[in-house]
């Protein structure tokens, strides 16, 4: 399992028209993502377009480091959680379909 150090993390900006999904934007850090939404209420006024936006801090994996994981699972050290555990549930339910 990938140790806290290698583990990173983006902030994801998606933005909404009249409640309907427009487009996301991905962030290195929070403090990128805070700056760009400031300028952009600056500019915009958001409920006048009929805009909103919703902010997560999402985890970034790589290919090495899910393999990492699911070899950690695979041999019993851990456990599945979070995005990997959505993306075994995903899985699962549609090869039962």
């Amino acid at each position: 399992m990938a140790n806290d150090e290698q583990t990173r993390t983006v902030a994801v900006v998606t933005f909404f028209y009249k409640g309907e999904y427009l487009s996301s934007l991905v962030f290195d850090d929070t403090e990128t993502g805070d700056a760009a939404i400031a300028t952009l209420q600056e500019i915009l006024d958001f409920q006048e377009a009929g805009l909103s936006f919703r902010c997560e801090i999402k985890p970034l994996y790589d290919a090495q480091s899910i393999l990492q994981e699911m070899d950690a699972w695979k041999e019993g050290f851990v456990r599945p959680q979070g995005t990997i555990l959505k993306l075994m549930r995903i899985i699962e339910a549609m090869k039962s379909n």
